[in-house]
């Protein structure tokens, strides 16, 4: 199957999909090429979704709801076109794009959570996708799990605030898994509990 983007449904980001218990995956921003960390994730969406349904939770231009048939959903939030991972906490100019971000992430995670039966959510990379997890925990009370893959402990980790996030995060998941042993060691360290190779 191709990148989840290929066929577009948009509709209103409030508006509920009915099916039964889902698996949502938070995700960043996919490039088409084959080395992007986004066909990875479309391709793991979409393998999921052949044995059950899956909501994902990724940037976009805007916020919407996609559908790509009767197992896979897509629910969008605001994104600039910078990947958030490379966007700087420390420099003022890069302020609003985080926060609007943040802002639309969380909005978009709370009506996936009303919209859908959730039975756990799959965070991949700690930040900014942890985040959103923990907070939809807090909210709703479905368990997630967190999948380190790099970008997300090698940005982040080398603030005090990151790591701080990093931790907290962390510290609520039912599992924390890293896509090397070396990453995991490191996302270990910082997080101040155990990651498991995946």
């Amino acid at each position: 199957p191709g990148p989840v983007t290929d066929k577009l449904d948009c509709r209103d980001s409030g508006q509920a999909f009915s099916a039964g218990g889902r698996m949502t995956a938070p995700m960043r921003r996919h490039v088409r090429l084959a080395v992007a960390p986004g066909v990875l994730v479309a391709a793991l969406a979409a393998e999921l979704s052949r044995h059950m349904p899956v909501c994902v939770l990724a940037p976009g231009p805007l916020p919407c709801w996609e559908s790509q048939g009767d197992r896979l959903a897509i629910c969008r939030f605001w994104a600039p076109s910078k990947p958030l991972s490379q966007l700087n906490p420390l420099d003022p100019r890069d302020w609003l794009s985080i926060v609007r971000t943040l802002c639309s992430m969380r909005r978009q995670a709370l009506v996936l959570g009303r919209a859908e039966a959730l039975q756990h959510c799959m965070a991949l990379w700690v930040l900014p996708s942890g985040w959103t997890a923990r907070l939809l925990h807090a909210k709703t009370g479905v368990p997630y799990s967190l999948w380190a893959l790099g970008s997300d402990i090698c940005s982040h980790g080398k603030h005090r605030l990151g790591r701080r996030m990093i931790r907290r995060v962390a510290r609520d998941a039912s599992g924390c898994y890293a896509d090397g042993f070396q990453l995991a060691a490191d996302a270990g360290d910082i997080a101040g509990r155990e990651f498991e190779f995946l």
